[in-house]
């Protein structure tokens, strides 16, 4: 896959050549590391980059930050079926959580058009799941333990004024109950 440029070259009014410049995309790094810089600016979690890029010649990967567990780059790997189809064959924008060689990201791939409108490749950019899993977890055992907190006081507090209301009413039922009686000396 290559990016190129051209501009015409004019001496006066007169188109006398064109400049062509072209970067080759197989293989070279530069373009998504930079994308990972930018986009992810170095973030880590628990020592692997919090988000990545790929560029897929149609559904094959032709440059990445993407690891495999050895740490090479994973060159020639493919894209899912879901993912091409949509992105390659149907030329729209695919967004969602994707399962990228060994880990969950939430990823989004879009088509790269040639001049002719026609759909070449992918750019792929990803953030690792990992990250929002555990502050997702995090957040559940954190609510939960305040829920939990904040019904223990609140039955305490029902508790504590429940029998702060039910002793004068226990008295006046006494009473009540002393007069019906005809009780008069123990009131």
């Amino acid at each position: 896959l290559v990016l190129k440029a051209a501009s015409p070259v004019f001496d006066g009014s007169k188109l006398i050549g064109v400049i062509y410049g072209a970067i080759l995309l197989n293989r070279n790094f530069e373009m998504v590391d930079r994308i990972q810089d930018l986009v992810f600016r170095g973030e880590k979690y628990e020592g692997l980059d919090i988000g990545n890029a790929t560029i897929f010649l149609k559904g094959t990967r032709i440059s990445t930050n993407v690891r495999r567990a050895d740490g090479s780059r994973a060159l020639g790997t493919l894209v899912s079926d879901e993912v091409y189809r949509r992105v390659v064959e149907q030329g729209e924008p695919w967004i969602d959580e994707a399962f990228v060689v060994e880990r969950w990201y939430f990823s989004a791939y879009n088509p790269i058009f040639d001049i002719g409108g026609n759909v070449i490749g992918i750019l792929y950019v990803g953030i690792l799941r990992d990250k929002y899993d555990e502050i997702k977890e995090e957040t559940g055992i954190t609510f939960a333990v305040t829920i939990l907190f904040s019904a223990s006081i609140a039955v305490l507090l029902s508790i504590h004024f429940g029998r702060k209301v039910h002793r004068p009413y226990r008295a006046l039922l006494d009473s009540t109950r002393v007069l019906a009686e005809g009780r008069f000396a123990k009131i």
